[in-house]
């Protein structure tokens, strides 16, 4: 969608004695085309980020916390025996909930036992690797996955080609209203981005982990293709 915004300089009253414009003022009345030119890139993935994770109920604290943390050192060991940097594996949420038995008339009573949540940020640099080790991880003992993305480690690129893609759109657009208005485009006067919402995360429930525990060579995953939509606005000159 392209927003087109046409001004013009305010006619002076004749009664009021000519005066000459200072640069700046000179600049305020000129005419102006503001337009929003958007602009999109794709670019294939070169990194996959997970969040994996161990969840264990025990009547006790200590019950609970023991097998989470014999867990989750199995799984961050089959991690890092499989490439994962340690810099790539990130703590990244750690929670103990007590659970009680519930009342319908009392409501919540004495704690039963005791649920504990252990998460990890694993980024994986080979993406060919990615369906294998989120299999291995499921069967050393992660029964949590929460989500799974894939993005560029230098998006600075694929951005570049997104902005330059709205300022060519930006410019087909200025130039259409111009020829409509019989006047000719200037110079480019002001850019400015527009910053829209945070990208989509695809999330995937714990029935991913389910159904990474079937018998299979590798969890199935596909990468597609990253996708950058730029949004800017263009100021011209037209005269």
């Amino acid at each position: 969608m392209v927003w087109i915004l046409v001004s013009t300089a305010a006619i002076a009253d004749p009664s009021e004695p000519e005066q000459m414009p200072s640069s700046q003022s000179t600049k305020s009345l000129l005419h102006t085309i503001t337009v929003i030119g958007e602009g999109k890139a794709s670019a294939k993935p070169d990194t996959a980020v997970a969040v994996v994770g161990v969840e264990t109920i025990g009547k006790t604290l200590g019950e609970a916390n023991d097998r989470n943390s014999a867990k989750m050192d199995a799984l961050i060991k089959a991690l890092k025996s499989n490439g994962i940097a340690d810099k790539d594996i990130q703590t990244t949420n750690y929670s103990v909930t007590p659970e009680r038995k519930y009342n319908r008339e009392t409501g919540p009573g004495d704690i039963t036992s005791f649920r504990v949540s252990n998460q990890v940020r694993v980024k994986f640099r080979d993406l060919k690797k990615v369906g294998t080790l989120l299999d291995r991880v499921v069967k050393d003992g992660a029964n949590t996955i929460h989500s799974i993305y894939f993005e560029a480690e230098d998006p600075t690129p694929i951005r570049a080609r997104a902005s330059a893609a709205a300022i060519a759109a930006a410019r087909v657009k200025a130039e259409e209203m111009a020829k409509a208005a019989g006047v000719k485009l200037g110079d480019v006067l002001q850019i400015s981005e527009i910053i829209g919402g945070p990208r989509p995360v695809p999330m995937l429930s714990d029935s991913f982990a389910a159904a990474a525990a079937s018998p299979r060579a590798s969890v199935p995953v596909e990468q597609g293709e990253l996708e950058v939509t730029a949004q800017l606005q263009v100021v011209y000159a037209i005269r």
